[in-house]
Protein backbone atom coordinates (compact mmCIF):
# COMPACT_ATOMS: atom_id res chain seq x y z
CA UNK A 1 0.00 0.00 0.00
CA UNK A 2 1.01 3.61 -0.44
CA UNK A 3 2.91 5.29 2.37
CA UNK A 4 0.79 7.03 4.95
CA UNK A 5 -2.50 5.57 3.79
CA UNK A 6 -3.07 3.71 7.00
CA UNK A 7 -4.25 0.75 4.95
CA UNK A 8 -3.13 -2.79 5.62
CA UNK A 9 -2.08 -5.20 2.90
CA UNK A 10 -4.70 -7.93 2.72
CA UNK A 11 -3.50 -11.45 3.38
CA UNK A 12 -2.69 -13.72 0.45
CA UNK A 13 -5.20 -16.40 -0.45
CA UNK A 14 -3.18 -19.06 1.36
CA UNK A 15 -3.24 -17.09 4.59
CA UNK A 16 -6.85 -15.99 4.45
CA UNK A 17 -9.01 -16.80 7.47
CA UNK A 18 -12.02 -18.99 6.86
CA UNK A 19 -15.73 -18.44 7.25
CA UNK A 20 -17.47 -15.23 8.19
CA UNK A 21 -14.30 -13.26 8.83
CA UNK A 22 -13.67 -13.26 5.09
CA UNK A 23 -16.56 -10.85 4.67
CA UNK A 24 -14.50 -8.00 6.00
CA UNK A 25 -12.20 -8.41 3.00
CA UNK A 26 -14.60 -9.64 0.31
CA UNK A 27 -17.76 -7.80 1.30
CA UNK A 28 -21.27 -9.19 1.62
CA UNK A 29 -24.33 -9.51 -0.58
CA UNK A 30 -24.82 -10.49 -4.23
CA UNK A 31 -21.72 -10.05 -6.41
CA UNK A 32 -21.69 -7.31 -9.02
CA UNK A 33 -19.55 -7.21 -12.13
CA UNK A 34 -18.11 -4.03 -13.60
CA UNK A 35 -20.10 -2.15 -16.21
CA UNK A 36 -16.77 -1.13 -17.73
CA UNK A 37 -13.10 -0.63 -16.94
CA UNK A 38 -10.59 2.01 -17.98
CA UNK A 39 -6.91 1.05 -17.80
CA UNK A 40 -4.15 3.47 -16.79
CA UNK A 41 -0.37 3.03 -16.81
CA UNK A 42 0.00 1.83 -13.23
CA UNK A 43 -1.84 1.11 -9.98
CA UNK A 44 -4.52 3.55 -8.86
CA UNK A 45 -4.29 4.43 -5.17
CA UNK A 46 -6.10 7.76 -5.49
CA UNK A 47 -9.60 9.05 -4.95
CA UNK A 48 -11.52 9.59 -8.21
CA UNK A 49 -13.57 12.74 -8.77
CA UNK A 50 -16.51 13.16 -11.15
CA UNK A 51 -18.40 16.06 -12.66
CA UNK A 52 -19.34 17.63 -15.97
CA UNK A 53 -19.60 14.21 -17.62
CA UNK A 54 -16.02 13.31 -16.70
CA UNK A 55 -14.49 10.99 -14.15
CA UNK A 56 -10.93 12.03 -13.27
CA UNK A 57 -8.39 9.96 -11.38
CA UNK A 58 -4.63 9.90 -10.88
CA UNK A 59 -2.53 6.81 -11.43
CA UNK A 60 0.79 6.04 -9.75
CA UNK A 61 2.25 6.55 -13.24
CA UNK A 62 2.08 10.27 -12.25
CA UNK A 63 -0.63 11.10 -14.78
CA UNK A 64 -4.16 12.30 -14.14
CA UNK A 65 -6.69 10.69 -16.50
CA UNK A 66 -10.00 12.24 -17.52
CA UNK A 67 -12.49 9.73 -18.90
CA UNK A 68 -15.70 10.68 -20.69
CA UNK A 69 -18.34 8.72 -18.77
CA UNK A 70 -20.76 8.48 -21.71
CA UNK A 71 -18.22 7.23 -24.27
CA UNK A 72 -15.98 5.42 -21.73
CA UNK A 73 -13.00 6.83 -23.61
CA UNK A 74 -10.05 8.88 -22.46
CA UNK A 75 -10.70 12.61 -22.85
CA UNK A 76 -7.16 13.65 -21.90
CA UNK A 77 -4.24 13.04 -19.55
CA UNK A 78 -2.07 15.48 -17.64
CA UNK A 79 1.35 14.75 -16.13
CA UNK A 80 0.93 16.28 -12.67
CA UNK A 81 3.12 14.05 -10.52
CA UNK A 82 1.71 12.17 -7.51
CA UNK A 83 -1.96 13.05 -6.91
CA UNK A 84 -4.18 11.25 -4.39
CA UNK A 85 -6.97 13.75 -3.58
CA UNK A 86 -10.05 13.64 -5.80
CA UNK A 87 -9.99 16.19 -8.65
CA UNK A 88 -12.98 18.56 -8.71
CA UNK A 89 -14.75 19.99 -11.75
CA UNK A 90 -15.46 23.70 -11.22
CA UNK A 91 -17.20 25.29 -14.19
CA UNK A 92 -14.93 24.76 -17.19
CA UNK A 93 -11.84 23.67 -15.26
CA UNK A 94 -10.74 20.58 -13.35
CA UNK A 95 -9.02 21.49 -10.06
CA UNK A 96 -6.43 19.20 -8.51
CA UNK A 97 -3.46 19.37 -6.17
CA UNK A 98 -0.42 17.15 -5.90
CA UNK A 99 0.95 15.38 -2.85
CA UNK A 100 3.63 18.10 -2.82
CA UNK A 101 0.98 20.83 -2.76
CA UNK A 102 1.11 22.14 -6.32
CA UNK A 103 -2.38 23.25 -7.36
CA UNK A 104 -3.53 23.06 -11.00
CA UNK A 105 -6.64 24.27 -12.78
CA UNK A 106 -6.89 22.38 -16.09
CA UNK A 107 -9.30 23.11 -18.91
CA UNK A 108 -12.00 20.43 -18.71
CA UNK A 109 -12.30 20.35 -22.50
CA UNK A 110 -8.71 19.36 -23.29
CA UNK A 111 -6.71 19.05 -20.03
CA UNK A 112 -4.46 21.99 -20.88
CA UNK A 113 -3.22 24.07 -17.94
CA UNK A 114 -5.39 27.14 -17.35
CA UNK A 115 -3.35 28.28 -14.32
CA UNK A 116 -1.48 26.88 -11.35
CA UNK A 117 0.00 27.97 -8.03
CA UNK A 118 2.45 26.37 -5.64
CA UNK A 119 0.55 26.20 -2.35
CA UNK A 120 3.06 23.85 -0.63
CA UNK A 121 0.23 22.26 1.36
CA UNK A 122 0.27 18.51 0.63
CA UNK A 123 -3.09 17.27 -0.69
CA UNK A 124 -2.94 13.75 0.72
CA UNK A 125 -6.23 11.99 -0.11
CA UNK A 126 -8.18 15.09 0.94
CA UNK A 127 -8.81 18.29 -0.98
CA UNK A 128 -6.91 21.31 0.29
CA UNK A 129 -9.18 23.81 -1.41
CA UNK A 130 -12.77 25.01 -1.20
CA UNK A 131 -15.10 26.17 -3.97
CA UNK A 132 -17.48 29.13 -3.71
CA UNK A 133 -19.37 29.73 -6.94
CA UNK A 134 -16.76 30.47 -9.59
CA UNK A 135 -13.98 30.92 -7.06
CA UNK A 136 -11.46 28.45 -5.68
CA UNK A 137 -10.12 29.21 -2.19
CA UNK A 138 -6.62 27.92 -1.41
CA UNK A 139 -4.45 27.91 1.66
CA UNK A 140 -0.66 27.96 1.49
CA UNK A 141 1.87 27.00 4.13
CA UNK A 142 2.81 30.63 4.85
CA UNK A 143 -0.19 32.81 3.95
CA UNK A 144 -3.87 32.87 4.95
CA UNK A 145 -6.44 31.44 2.51
CA UNK A 146 -6.93 33.33 -0.75
CA UNK A 147 -9.70 33.21 -3.36
CA UNK A 148 -8.83 32.80 -7.04
CA UNK A 149 -11.06 33.01 -10.08
CA UNK A 150 -11.37 29.34 -11.05
CA UNK A 151 -11.32 30.08 -14.78
CA UNK A 152 -8.45 32.59 -14.92
CA UNK A 153 -6.51 32.27 -11.65
CA UNK A 154 -6.95 36.00 -10.94
CA UNK A 155 -6.48 36.48 -7.18
CA UNK A 156 -9.44 37.70 -5.14
CA UNK A 157 -10.02 38.29 -1.44
CA UNK A 158 -7.93 36.95 1.45
CA UNK A 159 -9.30 35.46 4.65
CA UNK A 160 -7.39 36.47 7.75
CA UNK A 161 -6.66 33.59 10.13
CA UNK A 162 -4.55 33.85 13.29
CA UNK A 163 -2.30 31.03 12.12
CA UNK A 164 -1.76 31.25 8.34
CA UNK A 165 -1.55 27.48 7.81
CA UNK A 166 -5.10 26.18 7.43
CA UNK A 167 -5.80 22.49 8.10
CA UNK A 168 -9.25 22.38 6.47
CA UNK A 169 -11.49 24.55 4.29
CA UNK A 170 -15.09 24.24 3.13
CA UNK A 171 -17.51 26.72 1.58
CA UNK A 172 -21.32 26.56 1.59
CA UNK A 173 -24.07 29.13 1.25
CA UNK A 174 -21.66 31.97 0.59
CA UNK A 175 -19.69 31.26 3.79
CA UNK A 176 -16.14 29.91 4.06
CA UNK A 177 -15.38 27.74 7.09
CA UNK A 178 -11.77 27.04 8.03
CA UNK A 179 -9.72 25.46 10.83
CA UNK A 180 -6.22 26.80 11.30
CA UNK A 181 -3.15 24.96 12.59
CA UNK A 182 -3.78 25.98 16.21
CA UNK A 183 -7.34 24.61 16.19
CA UNK A 184 -9.31 27.84 15.75
CA UNK A 185 -12.41 27.46 13.56
CA UNK A 186 -13.63 30.45 11.50
CA UNK A 187 -16.56 31.54 9.40
CA UNK A 188 -16.01 34.24 6.75
CA UNK A 189 -18.22 35.90 4.16
CA UNK A 190 -16.76 34.18 1.10
CA UNK A 191 -17.33 37.15 -1.22
CA UNK A 192 -15.75 39.84 0.97
CA UNK A 193 -13.40 37.99 3.33
CA UNK A 194 -15.10 39.59 6.35
CA UNK A 195 -15.03 37.39 9.44
CA UNK A 196 -18.39 36.29 10.84
CA UNK A 197 -17.06 34.48 13.93
CA UNK A 198 -14.16 32.42 15.23
CA UNK A 199 -13.82 29.99 18.15
CA UNK A 200 -11.05 27.91 19.68
CA UNK A 201 -12.25 24.40 18.84
CA UNK A 202 -9.26 22.06 19.15
CA UNK A 203 -6.33 22.21 21.53
CA UNK A 204 -3.16 20.36 22.38
CA UNK A 205 -2.13 17.76 19.84
CA UNK A 206 -5.60 17.14 18.39
CA UNK A 207 -6.17 18.15 14.77
CA UNK A 208 -8.95 17.66 12.25
CA UNK A 209 -8.55 14.43 10.32
CA UNK A 210 -11.72 14.58 8.25
CA UNK A 211 -11.79 18.14 6.97
CA UNK A 212 -15.03 20.12 7.29
CA UNK A 213 -18.49 19.01 6.14
CA UNK A 214 -21.33 21.55 6.03
CA UNK A 215 -24.97 20.44 6.03
CA UNK A 216 -28.30 22.01 7.07
CA UNK A 217 -26.83 24.81 9.19
CA UNK A 218 -24.20 22.68 10.91
CA UNK A 219 -20.49 22.10 10.41
CA UNK A 220 -18.95 18.71 11.21
CA UNK A 221 -15.34 17.74 11.77
CA UNK A 222 -13.73 14.58 13.12
CA UNK A 223 -10.31 14.53 14.73
CA UNK A 224 -7.32 12.18 14.74
CA UNK A 225 -7.81 11.73 18.50
CA UNK A 226 -11.35 10.45 17.91
CA UNK A 227 -13.89 13.23 18.51
CA UNK A 228 -16.63 14.17 16.05
CA UNK A 229 -17.90 17.74 16.55
CA UNK A 230 -21.21 19.17 15.42
CA UNK A 231 -20.92 22.97 15.31
CA UNK A 232 -23.64 25.57 14.78
CA UNK A 233 -22.75 27.21 11.45
CA UNK A 234 -24.27 30.55 12.48
CA UNK A 235 -22.48 30.97 15.82
CA UNK A 236 -19.58 28.51 16.01
CA UNK A 237 -20.98 26.93 19.17
CA UNK A 238 -20.33 23.20 19.61
CA UNK A 239 -23.75 21.48 19.67
CA UNK A 240 -22.47 18.02 20.58
CA UNK A 241 -19.46 15.72 20.49
CA UNK A 242 -19.46 12.03 19.53
CA UNK A 243 -16.69 9.47 20.09
CA UNK A 244 -16.72 6.50 17.67
CA UNK A 245 -13.93 4.78 19.60
CA UNK A 246 -11.12 5.56 17.17
CA UNK A 247 -9.57 8.46 15.29
CA UNK A 248 -11.02 9.64 11.97
CA UNK A 249 -9.10 10.54 8.83
CA UNK A 250 -11.64 10.26 6.00
CA UNK A 251 -14.32 12.79 5.13
CA UNK A 252 -17.62 12.81 7.01
CA UNK A 253 -20.73 12.58 4.80
CA UNK A 254 -24.17 13.86 5.86
CA UNK A 255 -27.30 12.82 3.95
CA UNK A 256 -31.00 12.92 4.86
CA UNK A 257 -30.31 13.78 8.50
CA UNK A 258 -27.78 10.98 8.98
CA UNK A 259 -24.02 11.31 9.50
CA UNK A 260 -21.85 8.64 7.90
CA UNK A 261 -18.27 8.34 9.07
CA UNK A 262 -15.52 5.78 8.93
CA UNK A 263 -13.12 5.47 11.83
CA UNK A 264 -9.51 4.36 11.66
CA UNK A 265 -10.47 0.82 12.67
CA UNK A 266 -12.44 0.67 9.41
CA UNK A 267 -15.87 0.69 11.07
CA UNK A 268 -18.57 2.58 9.17
CA UNK A 269 -20.96 4.44 11.51
CA UNK A 270 -24.40 5.88 10.79
CA UNK A 271 -25.45 8.45 13.40
CA UNK A 272 -28.59 10.55 13.78
CA UNK A 273 -27.43 14.11 13.05
CA UNK A 274 -29.97 15.68 15.42
CA UNK A 275 -29.11 13.80 18.60
CA UNK A 276 -25.95 11.77 17.76
CA UNK A 277 -27.75 8.47 18.46
CA UNK A 278 -26.03 5.55 16.68
CA UNK A 279 -28.27 3.99 14.02
CA UNK A 280 -25.97 1.20 12.84
CA UNK A 281 -22.31 0.30 12.47
CA UNK A 282 -20.51 -2.08 10.13
CA UNK A 283 -17.02 -3.42 10.78
CA UNK A 284 -14.65 -3.63 7.82
CA UNK A 285 -10.92 -3.68 7.22
CA UNK A 286 -9.02 -0.65 8.43
CA UNK A 287 -8.29 1.38 5.31
CA UNK A 288 -7.43 4.61 7.11
CA UNK A 289 -7.88 7.61 4.87
CA UNK A 290 -10.31 5.87 2.50
CA UNK A 291 -13.85 6.82 3.44
CA UNK A 292 -17.29 6.37 1.95
CA UNK A 293 -19.62 7.85 -0.65
CA UNK A 294 -23.34 8.21 -0.01
CA UNK A 295 -25.83 8.58 -2.89
CA UNK A 296 -29.29 7.36 -3.82
CA UNK A 297 -29.96 5.82 -0.42
CA UNK A 298 -26.78 3.74 -0.45
CA UNK A 299 -23.38 3.87 1.21
CA UNK A 300 -20.30 2.77 -0.75
CA UNK A 301 -16.83 2.03 0.61
CA UNK A 302 -13.88 -0.30 0.03
CA UNK A 303 -12.93 -3.28 2.19
CA UNK A 304 -9.47 -3.72 0.60
CA UNK A 305 -10.66 -6.49 -1.74
CA UNK A 306 -14.23 -5.35 -2.40
CA UNK A 307 -16.39 -2.35 -3.13
CA UNK A 308 -19.29 -2.70 -0.69
CA UNK A 309 -22.76 -1.19 -1.14
CA UNK A 310 -25.02 -0.93 1.91
CA UNK A 311 -28.57 0.28 2.39
CA UNK A 312 -28.07 3.71 3.94
CA UNK A 313 -31.03 3.36 6.32
CA UNK A 314 -30.47 -0.15 7.65
CA UNK A 315 -26.78 -0.78 6.98
CA UNK A 316 -27.71 -4.08 5.30
CA UNK A 317 -25.52 -5.19 2.38
CA UNK A 318 -26.99 -4.59 -1.08
CA UNK A 319 -24.11 -5.86 -3.24
CA UNK A 320 -20.34 -6.22 -3.36
CA UNK A 321 -17.86 -5.98 -6.24
CA UNK A 322 -14.38 -7.51 -6.38
CA UNK A 323 -11.80 -6.87 -9.08
CA UNK A 324 -10.38 -9.85 -11.00
CA UNK A 325 -7.45 -11.69 -9.40
CA UNK A 326 -8.19 -10.18 -5.96
CA UNK A 327 -6.66 -6.84 -6.92
CA UNK A 328 -6.86 -4.28 -4.13
CA UNK A 329 -9.54 -1.62 -4.53
CA UNK A 330 -7.97 1.55 -3.25
CA UNK A 331 -9.50 4.96 -2.74
CA UNK A 332 -12.72 6.65 -1.81
CA UNK A 333 -15.44 5.72 -4.32
CA UNK A 334 -17.35 8.42 -6.19
CA UNK A 335 -20.87 8.14 -7.62
CA UNK A 336 -21.91 9.82 -10.89
CA UNK A 337 -24.22 9.05 -13.82
CA UNK A 338 -25.64 5.97 -12.09
CA UNK A 339 -22.18 4.43 -11.64
CA UNK A 340 -19.78 3.96 -8.74
CA UNK A 341 -16.12 4.54 -9.66
CA UNK A 342 -13.18 3.02 -7.79
CA UNK A 343 -9.50 2.57 -8.62
CA UNK A 344 -7.56 -0.66 -8.31
CA UNK A 345 -4.03 -1.94 -7.81
CA UNK A 346 -4.40 -3.69 -11.19
CA UNK A 347 -4.16 -0.28 -12.97
CA UNK A 348 -7.90 -0.19 -13.65
CA UNK A 349 -10.59 2.37 -12.92
CA UNK A 350 -13.78 0.35 -12.46
CA UNK A 351 -17.29 1.61 -13.16
CA UNK A 352 -19.91 -0.45 -11.33
CA UNK A 353 -23.67 0.02 -11.67
CA UNK A 354 -24.90 1.86 -8.57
Amino acid sequence: SGAGTGSTTPPTAAGLPSGGSLQKYYGAGPRRTAAWTFTTGNAIEANPGAGGGLVCVASTDNNVYAVNIATRRQAWTFAAGPVTAAPEVVGNVVCLSTSAGHFYALRAADGKRAWDVDASVPATYKRTWAVDGGNVILGTDTTPPQAYDAATGAPGVRYSTQEPYVMALSAAGGVLYAIDAVGVIYAFHAATGAEIWHKQLLGGDDVTGTGLTVDSGSVYTGTVAGALYKIDAASGQVLWTYHPGSGMESAVVVADGVIYLRDNNGTVHAINAANKQPLWAKTATATGIYGQAVAGGRVYYTTALALQALDAKSGDPVWAFSAPNNAELLGNPVVANGLVFIGSSDDGLYAVSA
